[in-house]
């Protein structure tokens, strides 16, 4: 699909740039300038990431701590079967299951690199003042049952052993 950007707009220094880029659904994680990451959802993910390397940001987060390189993308939208006049009830339910997948994403980067070091468009306001209840679901969130522990466990008993 063909676009264009405009940098500066209404400067005299403004400038139109003309893009060609396939139309994909996505989250992405970008890394920032400071080192922390930034989880973001496109429903045209190649035309925000043009936006951000020609300096056009959405929010104050990334005005201040630019993206400086992409590191990982989910794609949305892969099943073959499209709804066509779906109802409200059934956008709602997209909906809400896109942000279920967004917080997913940011709980388990939130795990991995520590919640301070990654930001969520739902949760760029994480361990700031006045916002202490949404401080506390997002820990609350990071912590789970360590899998991987359990599977450790089984493989330490022979088949048909018993359990203690």
């Amino acid at each position: 699909m063909q676009y264009s950007l405009t940098t500066d707009a209404g400067l005299p220094t403004s400038e139109n740039h003309t893009f060609n880029d396939d139309v994909e659904k996505g989250i992405a994680i970008f890394k920032l300038q400071s080192g922390r990451y930034y989880i973001t959802h496109s429903n045209f993910m190649a035309k925000k990431v043009r936006s951000y390397a020609l300096g056009l940001f959405e929010n104050d987060t990334l005005r201040e701590d630019k993206p400086i390189e992409f590191v990982e993308f989910y794609r949305l939208g892969t099943s073959k079967r499209k709804t066509y006049g779906a109802t409200s009830d059934s956008r709602v339910v997209a909906e809400k299951n896109l942000a279920e997948f967004h917080n997913s994403i940011y709980f388990n980067a939130a795990r991995k690199y520590g919640a301070e070091n990654v930001i969520s468009e739902n949760f760029r306001k994480y361990g700031e003042e006045g916002f202490e209840s949404k401080t506390s679901y997002v820990n609350e969130m990071m912590n789970h049952l360590v899998y991987g522990e359990m599977l450790t466990v089984l493989k330490e008993y022979p088949k048909g052993g018993k359990y203690e």
